[in-house]
């Protein structure tokens, strides 16, 4: 990236600039003729009337003269204004190019960040230099060279032209630009500086601004929306003193100039008139130099300006460039993005003293070594999070380390090609990025690096390319297809769908694919094969229905029968709508309606169940635990609006008149047009209103407008209907939502008949077109982390890392997750880094962080572990409870765990008592009492190798139960703080232990 802005411009831009230097050159003589003009008509065709005069070597008259010097005149003024036409247009083309290019240069630049750059520099820095601060720069780009150029040649000829009427004039003219020349950079100087602390003030502003919309909830929480407020008061504060002394100095600036040029024209009238009186001087040379340092005063303007101009826009690309070149800048890579399938990294993985050090200087890592053989699993794991996130990054090859090498065979990481580790070296963390677009689009994200062809014949994408290359951008189109097929092995969609579906399978998400597909909608257009084979697919479903007597556990779409799994808006319309105005929420106010239900003495009736309806929305609103998705149910925005619902029905059933508002009475109408009777189950649709909406229905359709009836898609049981989802087309109805039994039965049947006509994988891939949102806030935290593996195993790479990944699984997905991975690429290097071990039987080696941030052996006792310490973790180990846990987990509960002895009768502990420890039965038995004092309180009986007491460490409240020894007993005892010191680093321990607990209670056949 230049260091010097205007080697910045002459470097990209040189060739145009030229044209812009010539054109500005050819316009100096026609200006210096078109002052001159001016002059010879009053002195020749207006001073002397009766005299002939020569017009290029023709004899004219007066008048004949005047014409043509006035039209001459003319003709100079047009072209002049085309050519400074020209010049802008060129000036602005140049400026836009060059802000292309740089921003681009500044995103790729940002690419190649080292990734600790990010960590102190925020992301509303980097957004605001790239659009914000490079925009300004355009302009000064534009002019920074054709307007110094222009202005100073447009000076120079009208100075020329001055000095040719009279020296004096001249010297008048010039006499006070020293003065400017010498005053106003002092006083840009200190605008400069105070502009680059408004910069500096700006970008540190933006960064606080994102910091507190991440942290909104938390302020509102904490209450201290006042002491944010107080902040940002303060930063605004600075920005406003700052920018109130770069005006003050600015327009002191402007006075200057504006009173220095008056002073001119205030000699010129006192000389130049004398010189008139005494016949020194003509009049015509008087007005045409008073005309010509009208003109004068506007390119001297325009070259102080410009002065201005360049010193802020040369102090903002110096801050722009210095932000940008941060050390540690990774090198620019190669344009050309694909890798050979033959190509890969199945070799031997050295870590050879690999170190690495902190900011500070502190050593995170140190003297690490490890081997690792293709196509093994490896698991590291270590309390540290430092410590496994800068080994994961090393690996990955995103981090470089501080000392010592890493090598992929014989070869150093950083000296093998970049894209085949980009290729073939995969990497997953603990929080998986989704880019905004679909499903697929995030899957298949890793494959997008073989650069589309452009088409030679296709002239906008010609000009498109060779825009592209002008403004140093990349040439490739975006809309072109990316997608590499050869990493994958295969050549095209079709194949390129399968592996897709084979990933996912992988993955666990087939089963997901197919259930959400079945809930997904689809335009048939954009489908039309797949539309075709679901109707075909509708009658073999509704033949197998039948034949096993389930025709009860589907609501038909029929034209004649109130479809009770319906919306009442569904069933008035027998369809749904695309227009606007038929929208549930807006059906309420439609005049055909209101009509249809007052003609059919509805409308008081569907008032008071509105009404009704309304409270019971609220009551399920306050019980369930997803209230958003009530409200959502009847289109509701808020609770506010809810709530303002049910005031008005409340009112309305406690007045007698019980007369409404139209808008009101509208509102309570839209609740009933969104209940759907068999599903809220509030039954105020009964079978006589049920017959009045058939009524209703057969007359909107008559009455509707013909602008509106093509609004409505009706429902068809030979068509494919776009706003049902896959299964309620599969069955041209809706399954009754009681009967979870013939449900089952209902889902049996339509998974068969995708099967059988081969439509099954179609479904499963209408998920995949979803929309993610931005970063994936559409998408359960769960679905980011599977789209995340299956994009990493899209790939087919050689070497996968996991750093801290699936956090939302449990131990059995994850070991499920394993094993579908060593089946289905068996020769892939797998480095699993966690903080809890895994399964020791999926892995080939196992590593544990030493304090001192070297691998040790996680297999071998660590030195300073003690011979008792060793025989508590087997005992642990051996626990149906406490086993269950991570092998790190069992060393730590180990080591702050103590024997102990309770002789027969005497109380483990008493209910009441504080929940400090749980304990492990090694030798005896035990009894757990209701009441401690009624020995026929027994609740249960405890036998060697039970765990108790671990409830009231998880709940943190006082014991519940008497524990009561039966013969001398012998106890392990777990220490209740570490257990909950490993619980708040991790809840999932909590799941483990419970799951355990339940495993024990079930496999022990005791009356609690």
């Amino acid at each position: 990236m230049n260091t010097s802005l205007l080697s910045f411009i002459w470097q990209y831009s040189k060739k145009d600039q030229v044209r812009v230097i010539a054109l500005t050159l050819l316009s100096f003589p026609i200006l210096y003729y078109s002052l001159e003009i001016p002059k010879i008509i009053i002195n020749k065709a207006l001073s002397n009337s009766n005299q002939v005069n020569k017009f290029l070597g023709l004899e004219m008259e007066v008048i004949p003269y005047l014409v043509a010097l006035c039209f001459s005149l003319l003709a100079l003024i047009i072209v002049n204004g085309i050519l400074k036409m020209r010049i802008n247009t060129m000036k602005g083309t140049i400026g836009e190019k060059l802000v292309r290019r740089l921003r681009f240069q500044l995103i790729d630049r940002m690419l190649r960040f080292p990734l600790p750059h990010f960590a102190r520099t925020s992301q509303g820095e980097l957004i605001s230099t790239v659009t914000a601060e490079a925009e300004p720069l355009g302009g000064y780009i534009a002019e920074s060279i054709a307007l110094p150029l222009f202005q100073g040649g447009t000076m120079i000829t009208i100075l020329l032209f001055m000095f040719m009427q009279d020296w004096v004039f001249g010297l008048a003219s010039v006499a006070l630009i020293p003065v400017q020349a010498y005053v106003i950079p002092k006083l840009q100087m200190q605008v400069n500086a105070l502009k680059k602390e408004r910069v500096k003030r700006v970008r540190k502003l933006s960064e606080r601004i994102g910091e507190t919309v991440s942290g909104a909830r938390e302020i509102r929480l904490q209450g201290t929306q006042n002491y944010t407020l107080s902040e940002f008061s303060h930063w605004f504060s600075g920005l406003y003193h700052i920018r109130l002394e770069i005006f003050k100095k600015k327009f002191f600036m402007k006075f200057l100039n504006n009173t220095i040029g008056q002073i001119t024209p205030f000699v010129f009238y006192l000389f130049g008139g004398i010189l008139v009186i005494k016949g020194d001087l003509t009049i015509g040379a008087l007005v045409a130099a008073l005309a010509a340092y009208k003109d004068l005063t506007s390119p001297w303007k325009e070259l102080l300006n410009f002065y201005q101009l360049h010193e802020d826009s040369k102090i903002k690309y110096q801050q722009i460039q210095e932000q940008f070149s941060p050390t540690g800048l990774l090198p620019q890579q190669s344009q050309s993005a694909s890798v050979s399938e033959t190509q890969h990294l199945r070799s031997t993985i050295a870590l050879e003293s690999i170190g690495w050090q902190n900011e500070s200087g502190e050593s995170v890592i140190s003297g690490l070594n490890a081997q690792i053989e293709p196509g093994s699993w490896v698991a590291i794991v270590g309390e540290n999070a430092m410590q496994r996130m800068r080994l994961a990054q090393i690996l990955a090859g995103i981090e470089t380390p501080s000392s010592g090498r890493y090598l992929i065979g014989s070869e150093p990481m950083q000296q093998i090609n970049a894209q085949l580790i980009h290729g073939k070296l995969v990497y997953q963390g603990p929080d998986p990025h989704m880019f905004s677009g679909t499903i697929r689009e995030n899957v298949l994200y890793g494959l997008n690096r073989r650069p589309p062809n452009s088409d030679p014949t296709d002239q906008n994408e010609l000009v498109r390319v060779q825009e592209a290359k002008s403004s140093g951008n990349i040439e490739y189109s975006f809309q072109g297809n990316w997608l590499d097929y050869s990493m994958v092995g295969v050549s095209n969609d079709t194949e390129l769908r399968q592996v897709y579906l084979q990933n996912a399978k992988t993955i666990g998400a087939d089963g997901i694919m197919y259930q959400r597909g079945l809930l997904e909608f689809f335009e048939p257009d954009d489908y039309p094969d797949l539309a075709s084979r679901i109707l075909d697919a509708r009658q073999l479903i509704n033949q197998k229905i039948k034949s096993q007597n389930l025709e009860t556990t589907v609501a038909r779409f029929n034209p004649d029968l109130y479809n009770r799994n319906a919306t009442v808006a569904e069933n008035i319309l027998f369809g749904i709508p695309e227009s606007d105005s038929l929208r549930i929420k807006n059906l309420a106010s439609h005049p055909c309606l209101t009509k249809i239900l007052k003609n059919l003495d509805l409308i008081d009736k569907a008032t008071l169940i509105g009404a009704k309806a309304a409270l019971r929305v609220r009551q399920r609103f306050e019980r369930s635990s997803d209230g958003q998705a009530v409200l959502a149910e009847f289109d509701l925005d808020d609770r506010d609006e809810m709530e303002r619902l049910c005031q008005l029905a409340e009112s309305y059933l406690g007045r007698k008149d019980q007369s409404l508002e139209v808008e009101e009475q509208q509102s309570l109408l839209s609740i009933v047009l969104h209940l759907i009777p068999q599903k809220h189950q509030f039954g105020f649709i009964n079978d006589q209103i049920a017959e009045k909406l058939l009524q209703a229905r057969h007359e909107f359709k008559i009455t509707l407008p013909d602008e509106l009836r093509e609004k409505i898609i009706r429902f068809d049981a030979d068509a494919y209907h776009p706003r049902l989802t896959v299964q309620d087309n599969l069955l041209f109805g809706r399954v009754v939502n009681d009967q979870p039994a013939c449900e089952k039965a209902i889902a049996q049947i339509i998974q068969e008949v995708l099967e059988e006509t081969g439509i099954k994988e179609d479904v499963m891939m209408l998920l995949t077109e979803s929309q993610v949102g931005i970063g994936g806030s559409r998408l359960p935290t769960g679905a980011r982390h599977r789209i995340s593996t299956g994009r990493l195993l899209m790939k087919q790479p050689d070497i996968i890392i996991f750093h801290d990944a699936l956090s939302p699984f449990d131990e059995a997905d994850k070991q499920r997750l394993r094993s579908n991975m060593k089946q289905v690429m068996p020769e892939a290097t797998v480095i699993w880094i966690d903080r809890e071990m895994p399964s020791y039987a999926d892995f080939d080696q196992l590593y544990r962080f030493s304090t001192s941030g070297k691998l040790i052996d996680a297999r071998e006792p660590a030195a300073t572990t003690e011979k008792p310490g060793m025989e508590n973790e087997s005992l642990i180990g051996r626990s149906a409870i406490l086993g269950a846990l991570s092998a790190e987990e069992q060393h730590e509960i180990a080591e702050n765990s103590h024997r102990v002895t309770v002789q027969d009768g005497e109380f483990v502990y008493r209910s009441g008592n504080p929940g400090n420890n749980a304990y492990i039965i090694l030798s005896g038995n035990a009894q757990s009492l209701r009441d401690p004092d009624d020995p026929d309180s027994v609740a249960g009986n405890l036998v060697p190798g039970e765990s108790f007491g671990l409830m009231e460490i998880i709940a943190q409240r006082p014991r519940i139960l008497s524990v009561k020894a039966v013969g001398d007993m012998e106890l392990l005892r777990v220490s209740g703080s570490t257990l909950r010191e490993i619980i708040d680093r991790d809840p999932r321990v909590v799941q483990t232990i419970l799951r355990a607990l339940t495993d024990q209670w079930a496999s022990v056949n005791r009356k609690l």
